[in-house]
């Protein structure tokens, strides 16, 4: 496992400084911005739901996986 990291974390490292060279830094950090905004539109409506049912659960008397009630 130790050879992974020592193999993976300088080949992104310098996979990144060539992007960078090569001058596709700017479109890069564009489509990761993107894809980022993307992702808080699709959570946010997502993650209010699962709080939604959390709550519902919580509020439940009998727990829906244990055989007896309280």
């Amino acid at each position: 496992m130790g050879v992974l990291f020592l193999v993976f974390v300088p080949g992104f490292y310098l996979l990144g400084q060539l992007i960078w060279a090569l001058g596709f830094g700017p479109q890069a950090s564009a489509i990761a911005d993107k894809m980022e905004r993307i992702q808080q539109t699709v959570m946010r409506p997502t993650g209010q739901r699962l709080i939604g049912t959390a709550d519902q659960l919580s509020k439940l008397r009998v727990r829906p996986f244990s055989g007896r009630q309280r």
